[in-house]
């Protein structure tokens, strides 16, 4: 029984890196900034007994704002 080749299989594979914008770096480090000081923002707010939950919610906004760097400097 014969085989069948693809022409495919013999030409050079071409590896496509996509890079953002500006404006779209920009806009995504603004939103994750803004999420991460709202986030921090309220857990200044919370009763001084919720310690657990206070200190959850400024790690989770510093995790935003290093997401935040993430994003501008990739």
């Amino acid at each position: 029984m014969a085989t069948m080749t693809d022409s495919k299989d013999n030409q050079p594979q071409v590896k496509v890196v996509y890079e953002d914008c500006l404006p779209c770096k920009l806009t995504g480090a603004v939103a994750f900034t803004g999420i991460g000081g709202y986030l921090m923002y309220e857990a200044s707010k919370l009763d001084v007994s919720l310690v657990r939950r206070r200190n959850g919610l400024r790690v989770i906004g510093l995790g935003f704002v290093a997401l935040a760097a993430y994003r501008l400097y990739r």
